[in-house]
């Protein structure tokens, strides 16, 4: 009498193949690179495939804090980073695109206080830039256009009082700064963002002190008056 092999079903065969096959695929082309400070704990884990960066990247402060975290797809920065300060607090939020700053770009001191605000496009600043004293209250607000300053610029003192102003078109204008009881400080012309012409200074009186020149920011001559 001739026994009967057992039989495994076709489909089940094919189908077990399939998940071995995805799983072997996944094990080799994408993995987890783990480096641990000196005391064994993380120092940073970043995904590679097919040895290039791709997904998720983080680093750890050696008090388990994250440091930084960001995002890779082949190789090159895409999407949001963030780092942190030690004490676990937000110190800066950008956004990438294609390995270049693109979006809104925010900085915090370690307290969590938003000072700084910066556009970007295509890594060139482009559009409002505002910093902020640690109170939060405005320290100064303006705009950049593909680079250069651009539009009116305010600058405030620690009470909220304007002490200085500007007014650019494409990086050339004139920046004027106060004095508290309102006399004129300091004058210094632009062009192309760097200074170019007369710097002058003058005293609480209003008197002139001292002029300086420039061009494309290079300082040419001191001239005292």
């Amino acid at each position: 009498m001739r026994m009967k092999m057992p039989t495994i079903n076709n489909s089940l065969l094919r189908n077990t193949s399939l998940i071995i096959i995805v799983l072997f695929v996944i094990a080799c082309g994408s993995n987890a690179k783990k480096v641990y400070w000196d005391s064994g704990k993380l120092q940073s884990e970043v995904h590679y495939e097919e040895g290039e960066m791709h997904g998720p990247a983080i680093w750890y402060y050696e008090n388990g804090n994250i440091q930084q975290e960001l995002n890779y797809i082949n190789g090159i920065i895409d999407g949001e980073m963030k780092r942190y300060y030690s004490n676990g607090n937000l110190e800066s939020v950008s956004y990438y695109k294609n390995g270049l700053l693109d979006g809104q770009a925010l900085t915090y001191n370690r307290e969590g206080v938003l000072v700084g605000e910066e556009n970007f496009s295509n890594d060139t600043l482009n559009g409002a830039v505002n910093k902020y004293y640690p109170d939060g209250k405005p320290q100064m607000t303006g705009s950049y256009k593909n680079g250069k300053f651009q539009g009116a610029w305010i600058y405030y003192d620690v009470y909220g009082n304007v002490v200085g102003s500007a007014n650019y078109n494409e990086g050339t204008g004139t920046l004027k700064a106060w004095w508290q009881n309102g006399n004129i400080k300091r004058e210094v012309n632009y062009k192309n963002n760097l200074k170019n012409g007369a710097e002058k200074s003058f005293d609480s009186e209003g008197k002139l002190i001292e002029v300086l020149y420039f061009e494309d920011g290079v300082k040419l001559v001191d001239k005292n008056q």
